[in-house]
């Protein structure tokens, strides 16, 4: 018991940090996104 007490207070920490790394994937994967759908039309150059 005394264990998961002590992991208490950081539950919260690592929840937020978790949201905050989602966040940060799912803005990198629309800027993929953004630049894959440029390659098609001939706005970007490989």
């Amino acid at each position: 018991m005394y264990f998961l007490n002590k992991l208490n207070p950081l539950f919260p920490l690592s929840v937020s940090l978790s949201q905050v790394q989602a966040t940060v994937i799912g803005f990198l994967a629309a800027v993929a996104a953004v630049v894959l759908g440029w390659i098609p039309e001939g706005k970007f150059q490989i």
